[in-house]
């Protein structure tokens, strides 16, 4: 299993796109959930007291998982609020 070199994490709709060069200013022991909080803040996302996630290839990536420990076909993220209707 090759390891991740870079990321591109976009918003649900696709305008707001950011792409990380590994072990620059996120490296592979950064989790997915630091990594979701670092796209948010760059990009000036508001996060509205929601909680937020990332998928890649339509799975939910686990925000505890470090990034060492995904493989580089997970590379492309869509991070999106969790929100509930109720």
């Amino acid at each position: 299993m090759k390891t991740l070199e870079r990321l591109t994490l976009s918003d649900i709709s696709g305008q707001k796109r950011l792409d990380i060069k590994l072990n620059g200013e996120i490296s592979l022991t950064h989790t997915v959930g630091q990594v979701i909080d670092h796209f948010l803040d760059s990009k000036r996302i508001p996060r509205n007291r929601l909680r937020w996630s990332a998928f890649s290839r339509g799975v939910l990536l686990d925000n505890k998982k470090a990034l060492g420990d995904l493989s580089e076909i997970d590379a492309q993220w869509r991070v999106v609020p969790e929100v509930s209707a109720g």
